[in-house]
């Protein structure tokens, strides 16, 4: 169980969380809930900066967020099947938080990017999926995002692991009139991007 440090002199904790924007865009936040919202950035609280892992017993977080631990519980479920915790099951279970973002053409989702809240290694790896995603880079991802990276495919989506690129045949309504379609969801993103800097 994960304890309180006690000390004898005066501290102040300097240490905050990070809070991905977009939930609140998204409608995750409404899909999850407040009580669910609360016990996912309670255990952010513990995480772990190198691992993202961390170990608190459902009893500490129900005191600390003045829940009830059968609260805790249902909202740990809830986050595990929004991808938003990972839970390694043991004595004691360890919880990692992860964060997650949609990638999208205008209102067409074409994937889900879910990453584990490892403070000191989470702008490389999400660094790494964006030049992948958006097309600055090709090959798959580096060992190290791979290995808290999850991406989800939306529909008519599929990620290839081995090539690092997103394929698929969802087409937003707005690439028929750039003559898009056919080709790769990395060229259709540099093409679309060129063709909004141009003026169309």
């Amino acid at each position: 169980m994960a304890k309180r440090q006690k000390t004898t002199i005066p501290t102040l904790d300097t240490t905050y969380l990070s809070m991905q924007r977009e939930m609140f865009r998204n409608g995750l936040f409404r899909k999850i809930g407040a009580g669910a919202y609360s016990v996912w950035s309670a255990i952010k609280s513990f995480a772990d900066f190198g691992t993202g892992e961390c170990w608190p017993s459902i009893r500490l977080l129900s005191e600390d967020l003045g829940m009830s631990t059968e609260t805790v519980q249902r909202a740990i479920r809830i986050l595990e099947k929004a991808h938003m915790l990972r839970v390694i099951r043991g004595r004691p279970n360890r919880y990692v938080a992860r964060d997650r973002m949609d990638f999208r053409f205008g209102d067409t989702l074409l994937c889900v990017v879910v990453v584990d809240y490892a403070p000191a290694r989470v702008k490389e790896a999400l660094e790494a999926v964006k030049d992948n995603l958006e097309g600055r880079s090709a090959g798959p991802l580096p060992s190290a995002a791979r290995a808290m990276v999850e991406i989800i495919p939306g529909p008519g989506m599929a990620w290839d692991q081995e090539t690092g690129r997103l394929r698929g045949s969802a087409t937003p309504p707005e690439e028929g009139q750039h003559g898009l379609t056919g080709m790769s969801t990395a060229d259709r993103i540099k093409a679309l991007k060129d063709a909004s800097k141009g003026g169309g």
